[in-house]
């Protein structure tokens, strides 16, 4: 129940990482009501994303649910998830950056008590290190950012971030998430899902 703490959550793809994370978050507004802002790009519309809170959250799929399910999954969701989604402009897809996404946490921290954030997959942000900045550095100082944000209003932040390429039976950690070792050093909790 602690506030203010930096998960990064690795595997493999496949290996079921966004449906653990979705899982936890569902069982921190089940048991203590915390509320969670969750950027998950890769799941689109967000509505699907949705569904899957929902679906965890009953125990069953949505086509199972009855009427009275259905209606008491969506009460809970809008009670406790907000998605994060970035606007089209003139029919063009927006491409995400790292501040874009630090000021939209802020607005749903402060507008509606967010307790849990949710990257999910770190590599759907526009990473563009500034001047002559490495890739390694520019990632060191996102990292920091990050954790200072959840610092500053007691949040968890969860970071789902994909291994490099491996090779079959390989278990991943933090080391093996491209572009810095910051992943594995500067997370307060490193989660495998294997």
């Amino acid at each position: 129940e602690q506030g203010g703490r930096f998960f990064v959550v690795t595997g493999v793809p496949n290996s079921g990482k966004s449906t653990w994370t979705d899982w936890l978050l569902v069982q921190q507004a089940e048991r203590y009501g915390h509320k969670a802002a969750l950027f998950s790009p890769e799941t689109n519309p967000w509505q699907l994303h949705a569904q899957r809170l929902a679906e965890i959250h009953i125990g069953r799929s949505w086509r199972h649910m009855n009427m009275e399910e259905k209606v008491a999954a969506v009460d809970f969701c809008g009670r406790h998830f907000t998605h994060i989604v970035p606007d089209e402009q003139d029919d063009k897809e927006v491409n995400p950056t790292l501040d874009w996404l630090i000021e939209q946490v802020r607005l749903v921290v402060l507008r509606d008590g967010v307790r849990n954030v949710l990257i999910d997959p770190w590599n759907e942000l526009e990473h563009v290190p500034s001047g002559n900045e490495s890739l390694t550095a520019y990632t060191n100082n996102a990292i920091r950012r990050l954790k200072r944000l959840c610092g500053r209003h007691g949040i968890n932040l969860f970071l789902v971030a994909h291994p490099r390429k491996m090779q079959p039976g390989d278990i991943p950690t933090g080391y093996s998430i491209s572009d810095s070792a910051a992943f594995f050093n500067k997370g307060d909790f490193g989660i495998t899902i294997h």
